[in-house]
């Protein structure tokens, strides 16, 4: 049995972003584009919660340094299909 941690309130809301910009675009949003969105000052705070969800498993990034390399594990996908 797989043992899902808990979201803080802002991985939730990166997440979210993450599943918009599926819907929206089918495809990933950049760290700066999340940044944008959710109003927040510092890149490196949403890089620290996307970090965060990679350890949680709720997603995955081809290559670390590529642009939109962020991709949904099949956790992340079930949370998804559950959004739409």
């Amino acid at each position: 049995m797989e043992v899902k941690l808990p979201l803080t309130p802002l991985q939730q809301d990166v997440l979210k972003c993450i599943f918009e910009s599926f819907r929206s675009r089918e495809y990933p949003p950049t760290i700066t584009e999340m940044q944008r969105q959710l109003d927040v000052t510092n890149p490196g705070t949403v890089h620290s919660a996307v970090l965060a969800l990679e350890k949680k498993k709720y997603i995955f990034r081809d290559g670390k340094k590529i642009p939109r390399n962020i991709r949904l594990t099949s956790m992340g996908e079930k949370l998804f299909e559950a959004e739409n």
